[in-house]
């Protein structure tokens, strides 16, 4: 028994003296079934060997990159590339990010005793001062931008004493 591929080999061999027609009649061969012989051979084969090579030099390259390393040997289209790249089953390795650790809480204190601890906002013009224990508040403004935080800061304490 003759194989598929030795029999499309002698077509090729008798082809230049006989002719597509009468070649293939003798050999009992459909001529849809010789000129269509380039199905059943992979045309992709040296390019997907390459993909394969790249991808696995750089490991994180996707298609993209592998692409543009191909296209500086060859000229290929893009789309082409990327579906020998899924074919392949290739995917771009997802470099794993690491996990931070906490930083150290700091644990809020506790006053000890009255008018230990302290918040200011301040506003243009106008200073908040609050304790921040009791939750009162003491006001202080002033007229201009001049007057310091310490010296508002002082006269809230001897109007809350």
């Amino acid at each position: 028994m003759v194989s598929r591929e030795q029999k499309q080999e002698a077509i090729m061999l008798i082809k230049p003296k006989l002719g597509e027609r009468k070649s293939c009649r003798l050999l009992k061969v459909s001529r849809t079934g010789f000129r269509n012989r380039f199905k059943f051979f992979d045309k992709d084969k040296e390019l997907k060997e390459r993909i394969r090579e790249l991808a696995y030099k750089y490991k994180r390259a996707g298609y993209r990159q592998i692409h543009d390393f191909i296209r500086k040997e060859a000229r290929v289209n893009h789309k082409r590339i990327y579906r020998l790249y899924v074919e392949l089953g290739l995917k771009y390795r997802i470099k794993q990010r690491r996990k931070r650790l906490p930083l150290p809480t700091v644990p809020k204190l506790l006053p000890g005793a009255f008018g230990e601890r302290w918040s200011v906002g301040l506003a243009l013009f106008r200073k908040k001062i609050q304790n921040l224990e009791y939750n009162r508040r003491l006001w202080s403004f002033s007229d201009s931008d001049s007057t310091g935080v310490f010296n508002s800061f002082r006269e809230s304490c001897k109007n809350f004493e």
